[in-house]
């Protein structure tokens, strides 16, 4: 599952890297090839990894972005289970709230409004499958605290 908006920038960059920085990388490779010899020739040698690697970056987001199930928003994605694009609100221990959403490692943002967490992080582990109302302890940076999850969206 990924959201539209990240779907659509993934898209972005595939097409970026097809049709702009593959056939730049292509140009400097032919230049680099009729400008020295192949075997001492730096330019030519950078210029064949970088290519290798936006390869290999296309390669990783086709493979992202095929057969993918898509979420117009967040919002979208109800369940009454913590899962993969659910908007969570949680009460630790003092009584301070937290809202933030479940997205792949790549869209995380800590700092963003909603904030955005990994499903590989510690507080997923912990709230994973859970529903509403239920008590899970998760170990922070601070120590190990009580959550409590009072809203999934």
């Amino acid at each position: 599952m990924l959201t539209r908006e990240w779907y659509e920038k993934l898209v972005h960059e595939i097409h970026d890297i097809e049709k702009n920085q593959l056939p730049s990388i292509l140009e400097q490779i032919i230049e680099a090839k009729e400008a020295w010899d192949l075997s001492e020739n730096s330019e030519f040698h950078s210029a064949k990894e970088k290519q290798a690697l936006l390869k290999a970056r296309v390669s990783e987001l086709k493979w992202m972005v095929d057969d993918v199930k898509i979420i117009d928003s967040i919002e979208d994605a109800h369940y009454d289970k913590v899962s993969y694009g659910s908007h969570v609100t949680v009460e630790m221990e003092d009584g301070r709230s937290y809202s933030f959403d479940i997205v792949w490692s790549w869209e995380v943002d800590p700092l963003g409004e909603p904030m955005k967490i990994s499903f590989n992080s510690p507080v997923w582990s912990a709230i994973e499958w859970k529903k509403i109302w239920d008590i899970v302890k998760v170990k922070l940076i601070n120590g190990r605290q009580t959550l409590k999850i009072i809203k999934i969206a």
